[in-house]
């Protein structure tokens, strides 16, 4: 199993949505623009069409809270997706670096108990993106469902002069919701990218304090030697591969933060008002989906914090005080750099973990008061 093997959902459901040049058309300048004719049309027609339907349908209520914070959900949302998605076709080729670095021989191990640990983390990230695009596709299909359940057929989005009686309706219907699912389910691929790429980082940090913590197994000081040089290597790549992560995703990730801050006191203001049930189960279907995508960035970024610490104390509680001096430089040189916190930021503003997460729920509470107010 490859160490990438978890993004796969994520990588495919990208291709789909017109934001990731498949693998297979590397190398092939033919198949490269017809995958970029694609991608364009998805994103003016599929993407940016949905978008300025939203505005048009923000404009058409915007006297109205309930109906202008219905509309605002999905608004926001998709334009956060938009710096996702410019950064992800912008930066590409870093992106795909980095995922070739993960398998390769220096991020990889053979060795079972190693193997092993790389295939646990790597299981559970896959758990989680499956988890993550199920309940994304679930509630994208609500918003069509909705509707239809009405006494008076409308669109998810109520385009302006568009009645149940038009012509154009059944094909606006399913243009909407196409737009709808498929760009929910980018969105979270988008999302998960970045949230698996860093908890794959974290499974790194895991080898390395295993294999820090049997240096000094070996009656050989040069053996011993020589896997310290390793560990402060892998070290380095470890932090190397988590900065180059936060500078690719830095700006995005942030933007997705403020906007879901919003998204969040939105949802709940418009769950506390709604009297539909089916809606009802749609928005709090909604809030899960947009607090599951926050917890995962939040979450992974927590687990790197803390395994970035845990380095420290798996070089001290090694068998240095069996090796030779240089030995005991290098280890004493990796733990001074590994007491720092290996920690990924959101635009260099806040860094990414559970106390970030319960700031964000602080916030959205806050302007859901204002709002409801």
């Amino acid at each position: 199993m490859k160490n990438t093997s978890c993004l796969k959902i994520s990588i495919a459901a990208m291709v789909v949505t017109g934001v990731w040049s498949p693998r297979m058309f590397d190398g092939k300048p033919h198949l490269q623009k017809l995958y970029l004719i694609y991608a364009s049309f998805f994103q003016v027609f599929l993407f940016g069409g949905i978008i300025l339907i939203e505005f048009l349908h923000l404009i058409q209520v915007i006297d109205d809270l309930e109906e202008t914070a219905e509309v605002s959900l999905l608004l926001l949302t998709h334009l956060a997706q938009v710096a996702k998605v410019m950064t992800i076709w912008g930066r590409q080729a870093r992106i795909k670096h980095l995922l070739y670095l993960l398998d390769d021989p220096s991020f990889d191990r053979s060795e079972p108990a190693k193997k092993a640990i790389l295939e646990s983390t790597c299981m559970f990230a896959w758990f989680v993106s499956k988890f993550l695009v199920a309940s994304t596709l679930f509630t994208a299909l609500m918003w069509g469902v909705f509707p239809m359940l009405k006494p008076t057929l409308t669109v998810p989005l109520n385009y302006p002069y568009m009645t149940s009686d038009s012509p154009f309706f059944i094909m606006m219907f399913i243009y909407q919701l196409t737009c709808i699912v498929l760009n929910a389910l980018g969105d979270t691929a988008e999302d998960f990218l970045v949230g698996g790429l860093i908890v794959l980082a974290s499974a790194q940090l895991d080898v390395l304090s295993f294999e820090l913590s049997h240096i000094g197994q070996h009656n050989d000081i040069d053996i011993n030697y020589t896997e310290a040089v390793n560990c402060v290597k892998y070290h380095m790549k470890i932090i190397s591969f988590v900065n180059e992560l936060e500078a690719i995703f830095g700006l995005p990730v942030f933007i997705q933060f403020v906007a879901s801050c919003i998204v969040i006191g939105l949802t709940a203001f418009k769950i506390v008002m709604t009297n539909e049930p089916i809606q009802l189960l749609t928005l709090v279907f909604y809030l899960v989906c947009i607090l599951s995508e926050l917890l995962v960035y939040c979450y992974f970024g927590n687990i790197i914090m803390h395994k970035s610490e845990v380095v420290a104390a798996a070089a001290y509680d090694s068998g240095w005080e069996r090796t030779s001096l240089p030995t005991q430089r290098m280890l004493l040189l990796l733990m001074r750099r590994a007491q720092r916190p290996l920690a990924m930021s959101a635009g260099n503003m806040f860094h990414l973990s559970l106390l970030t997460f319960t700031a964000i729920l602080k916030s959205s509470y806050s302007y859901f008061a204002v709002v409801r107010e």
